[in-house]
């Protein structure tokens, strides 16, 4: 009898020490628990951040959307705070709707006081939208005296050769006439 009692002592203290051990490994396992927050944006790599169970993310960790010419984009609204699970966050894009304005400088003052051009009717804005087709004006003297556009410049002289308008801005052109005769 006194061996069955040492046996049922045993084994109630073998089944302690097993709870012990499953209870200090759980506990060590939840303390080492990580999730992770996954930012994704169409032909761009994911950006994957780890968080402890229950951390938080703060506005300096959240990467900046990769930019998109022609786009504004921010991240869907997701509570980034006492994380508890894996998140995905979706960057939104929004198509940039804005009419912007080229201002055009024909640079003609002398040739228009000495009768070489005749600039009425021509465009001294052009109203546009991101990405449109830019259809510059063109001349030919109408008086046959022999000047022309050769091309547009930037203002600082830098030559215009865009076909689509891809700049978020208005902007000032001025043209850069040439002699043909």
């Amino acid at each position: 009898m006194k061996n069955n009692g040492i046996k049922l002592f045993a084994l109630i203290l073998s089944l302690l020490c097993i709870c012990f051990i499953f209870t200090g490994c759980y506990a060590i396992s939840s303390q080492n628990k990580k999730f992770s927050v996954t930012f994704k944006q169409t032909g761009f790599s994911d950006v994957v951040i780890y968080v402890d169970d229950g951390g938080s993310l703060t506005e300096d960790q959240i990467p900046v959307p990769q930019p998109k010419p022609g786009y504004k984009l921010v991240w869907e609204s997701v509570d980034l705070t006492n994380i508890k699970e894996n998140i995905v966050v979706n960057c939104i894009e929004s198509l940039i709707t804005t009419k912007y304005t080229i201002t055009l400088n024909y640079c003609a003052k002398n040739l228009v006081e000495q009768g070489y051009v005749d600039l009425s009717g021509l465009p001294t804005e052009i109203t546009i939208s991101f990405n449109e087709v830019i259809s510059l004006p063109k001349y030919s003297s109408k008086v046959n005296s022999g000047y022309s556009i050769e091309s547009w410049l930037y203002e600082d002289g830098t030559p215009f050769t865009k076909t689509h308008y891809d700049i978020e801005g208005d902007i000032t052109l001025k043209a850069k006439w040439q002699w043909l005769g």
